[in-house]
């Protein structure tokens, strides 16, 4: 999945969403990616997209590329 821009969403990404809840990237479905917090087997229903750990709204499944993330920060 990509963000609007066209870069690579990656785990750990620290992202802006909603106008102005901020979370962290803990899931990227394709890929198989997950934090430890969050391991792919509790999420293997799920088919596509990406999981979002938000400040405010809890977690968040996005299941296609949505204009409202926006790349904050990254982990490197």
């Amino acid at each position: 999945m990509k963000y609007s821009t066209g870069e690579e969403i990656k785990l750990g990404d620290i992202v802006q969403v909603g106008g102005n809840d901020i979370g962290a990237v803990v899931g990227i479905i394709e890929t198989g990616e997950f934090s430890k917090d969050y391991p792919a087997e509790d999420w293997a229903y799920l088919n596509t997209g990406t999981l979002i750990l938000t400040q405010e709204a809890g977690l968040i499944h996005y299941p296609e590329p949505d204009d409202e993330i926006k790349l904050i920060e990254r982990k490197i």
